[in-house]
């Protein structure tokens, strides 16, 4: 007797919690997303901007700090499947592109044109 008590007992906790978790969802997602998002962002921000800070300076090199910045301007007005989409895509190139520690004229090139590519 007293097991099926305890299960039954389970089975409406858990109904509960997912109907909260649900209501939540629903009514305040948007919030919670725009939270999630500044974290987010203020990480790989910081991430990106150390990563460029040890490339060896040229004249690309500041070229490709503006383009950096402007494409995290232009990702913070953006939702998640567009950041997935857009900038993902952006940075890993900008990631193989910074492993070598030198950025040169034709890789500056491509990530212009991967830019103007997402660029609305």
């Amino acid at each position: 007797m007293k097991k099926s008590g305890c299960f039954f007992t389970s089975i409406i906790l858990i109904t509960i919690i997912i109907g909260i978790i649900f209501y939540i969802g629903k009514n305040y997602g948007p919030q919670l997303w725009e939270a999630g998002k500044e974290k987010l962002f203020s990480f790989a921000e910081k991430d990106i901007k150390e990563k460029l800070d040890n490339l060896k300076s040229n004249e690309y090199k500041d070229s490709l700090i503006v383009l950096v910045n402007s494409q995290l301007k232009y990702m913070k007005d953006l939702n998640f499947e567009e950041v997935k989409n857009d900038s993902f895509h952006f940075f890993e190139k900008i990631e193989e592109f910074i492993n070598d520690k030198v950025i040169d004229s034709d890789e500056l090139a491509k990530l212009t044109e991967i830019y103007k590519k997402y660029e609305r």
